[in-house]
Order: C-alpha cells, then sequence, then structure tokens
C-alpha cells in the first residue's frame, strides 16, 4: 500500500519520509556539535589584564596631556596586575 505515492513504486511510503527526516536530523545535530567543539577548542579571546575600559580611559587622559609619562606607565603597570 502506498500512502502519499511517495518512491518508483510506491514502496517507500511514511518509512521514507521518516527515514529522510531522521538523516536530516542527525546531520543538523551532527554540524551543530561539531561548530560547537570547533568553537570551544579555539578557546576564550585572551582577557585584558585590569579591565580594558580603565586601561582606554588612563591611555585617553595620556594623550590629552592630563598625566606626565612617568605616571602613565606607573599606573598603567598597576592596572595590569
Amino acid at each position: 500500500m502506498c500512502i502519499w505515492g511517495w518512491g518508483a513504486d510506491g514502496r517507500w511510503g511514511l518509512w521514507g519520509i521518516a527515514a529522510a527526516a531522521a538523516f536530516w536530523l542527525v546531520f543538523l545535530v551532527a554540524m551543530i556539535l561539531l561548530v560547537r567543539s570547533i568553537a570551544k577548542s579555539a578557546g576564550p579571546a585572551p582577557a585584558r589584564h585590569g579591565g580594558g575600559r580603565e586601561l582606554d580611559t588612563l591611555t585617553r587622559r595620556y594623550a590629552r596631556g592630563e598625566i606626565s609619562r612617568d605616571e602613565y606607565w606607573r599606573l598603567k603597570r598597576e592596572l595590569q596586575q
């Protein structure tokens, strides 16, 4: 008996649809796991010590001339510890 006329002789029926759906589901899950595995092995981006925002503010203050070179390097070392 053929349901919906799938297959050359109609012999696949719902089993053919179920097999195709299962194949694509397994394929999709495998691709998701592969991408997650690659992303995890790449690791996180290196962390900026002392917080990036504070160091950016310090650099801007030095560029504007608000602090001296010696003070800039001293504060930068403190932020990176």
